[in-house]
């Protein structure tokens, strides 16, 4: 399969710092992804994402730089289109 490429620019009034919390943390994330986010915030370790008692995706955490980037690539979860999948947030201003 062909490699795809999809980039969204979101600009948000908030501080690099409070935005990072908002996509490398589990917490963070239920706050606007899914609340059914969970998962512990390191590099090489998961977060779950479901949806009542549908687990969507699983992402393994490939990077972390506080106030900078997340990255994870997905490994599992139900949404099978999500697989091999890799989700980066870059934060600048």
């Amino acid at each position: 399969m062909a490699k795809r490429e999809i980039w969204h620019e979101l600009l948000v009034n908030t501080s690099p710092e409070r935005l990072y919390e908002a996509v490398a943390k589990a917490e963070g994330l239920a706050h606007w992804w899914t609340t059914g986010a969970r998962g512990d915030s390191a590099v090489g370790k998961r977060i779950e994402f479901w949806f009542d008692n549908f687990c969507a995706s699983i992402a393994e955490i490939t990077m972390l730089k506080p106030g900078e980037l997340v990255r994870w690539h997905i490994t599992g979860g139900a949404a099978t289109d999500w697989l091999d999948t890799d989700v980066e947030f870059k934060i600048f201003r």
